[in-house]
């Protein structure tokens, strides 16, 4: 008995037994820590508050597949998390005692929230450009068949509406392959004034086409440890995004510097890159690298925006230990800062 004992005491998952009564007999210490005293002799439902628990322990030794239930505790575990909890309640019977066997599955929960609501705006984001192009190809096929003037117009829109897609599905490829490999740190040694210049040349003939300069101040060679690829992309989809919301016949100046951390133990590389647009309210500001958010959608998708190119870079970013930082004045444009690592040889 002593041996079980201190096996069960050195099980990770909570883990209470009971009697037939469903009084506890035993909680070993993952159990105690998590309901912060040891509650031997007293009735379970002292701890789990929620009749169909009670019902599901007296039926569950009945059925050896029972696949467990989850209680969420709102309140009282407040040792673990100040937010809701859930725990997934494995349930083994004999004639004598019942176990019982928690399993917190809150990032589980969560994590299946995220995929759901992912999913969800996925599939609204292509309806409406896929809405769209069925549309004008049945005006073409009927009412527009002969008006030729007509039949360029919605053509040229269906062209648009598909582009818009294929953006959104890069975007979406792009996000996923990052996600996969955020827990990967780049090794490659990375000069950052190399990814800028290469950027500028790539989108210059966007810039030109509202008159826009990209103009490089204090810039020089700069090496941080990273992925070259990824890189080209963070600051490709700053500058793109910078292009999109500035005003015409303004300048998107970009300058490095270099800060220490608090423990002077690491030092990091910054980029700002600095727009004249119209700027962001600060209420916005937080909420800019989740996916599929925009401050204004109609406006997002005038200029093949997809929602997802901030986020992108916040994963990316997260990759290289990085960080992106985000200032805004409204009527007078942001400030986007990314910081990164220096390289030490």
């Amino acid at each position: 008995m002593e041996i079980s004992v201190s096996i069960l005491d050195h099980i990770k998952d909570p883990i209470i037994v009971l009697n037939t009564s469903l009084n506890i007999e035993f909680q070993n210490k993952s159990a105690i820590d998590l309901f912060d005293n040891d509650q031997k002799g007293q009735h379970i439902s002292l701890l789990v508050r929620d009749p169909i628990f009670l019902e599901y322990i007296e039926d569950a030794g009945d059925n050896e597949d029972n696949e467990g239930i989850e209680i969420t505790f709102d309140s009282y575990i407040q040792k673990i998390s100040k937010e809701p909890i859930t725990f997934l309640f494995n349930v083994k019977k004999n004639r004598e005692l019942v176990f019982l066997i928690l399993k917190n599955i809150t990032e589980l929960k969560r994590m299946d929230l995220v995929k759901s609501s992912f999913i969800s705006n996925v599939s609204h984001e292509m309806k409406t450009p896929l809405s769209s192009i069925i549309g004008f190809i049945e005006t073409i096929k009927n009412s527009a068949q002969d008006d030729e003037a007509a039949k360029r117009k919605f053509i040229n829109i269906i062209e648009k509406e598909s582009l818009r897609m294929k953006r959104l599905l890069d975007d979406l490829m792009a996000f996923n392959h990052i996600e996969t490999e955020e827990h990967i740190k780049p090794k490659d040694k990375i000069n950052l004034n190399e990814v800028i210049q290469e950027i500028i040349i790539n989108l210059e003939n966007e810039a030109n086409k509202k008159n826009i300069l990209i103009k490089t101040e204090d810039t020089y060679d700069l090496f941080v440890l990273g992925n070259y690829d990824n890189l080209l992309q963070v600051f490709a989809n700053i500058i793109e995004n910078s292009i999109k919301y500035a005003n015409s016949d303004t300048e998107i100046l970009i300058n490095f510097a270099q800060k220490k951390s608090n423990n002077d133990l690491n030092q990091f590389a910054l980029v700002k890159i600095k727009d004249f647009g119209s700027g962001i309210e600060k209420s916005h500001i937080s909420r800019l690298t989740e996916r599929f958010y925009t401050v204004d959608q109609a406006r997002s998708r005038s200029v093949g925006g997809t929602g997802l190119g901030l986020s992108i870079v916040k994963h990316i970013l997260n990759r290289h230990s990085g960080k992106l930082i985000i200032e805004s004045e409204v009527g007078k444009g942001s400030i986007f800062t990314v910081q990164i690592p220096i390289y030490n040889q």
